[in-house]
């Protein structure tokens, strides 16, 4: 017997307000992680210049530990350097 459960029911207002909570908490998550790999894009590119190989690398820098990635932006001599210390995400298999 099909069990149907819509808004119009306390159960179903309670399922749905938790998963629209849900949504928005992954949307935020992703909206910050977005910032963040923009933050590292300007930094980057204020730093070594324009390289197309910058926004890549920053959303990889924005995915590191907050501490990790600042390290790495700010000591990093060369683009070369900050690219061997964030390698790309294909080439961890």
């Amino acid at each position: 017997m099909p069990f149907i459960l819509d808004e119009d029911t306390v159960a179903g207002r309670i399922i749905a307000a938790k998963a629209e909570a849900r949504g928005e908490a992954r949307g935020e998550a992703r909206g910050k992680a977005e910032e963040r790999a923009q933050t590292f894009t300007a930094l980057i590119s204020r730093t070594f210049g324009d390289d197309p190989r910058i926004p890549a690398l920053a959303r990889r820098l924005a995915d590191l530990p907050r501490e990790q990635a600042l390290d790495a932006a700010l000591t990093a001599a060369t683009l070369d350097d900050l690219l061997a210390f964030t390698p790309d995400p294909d080439d961890r298999h």
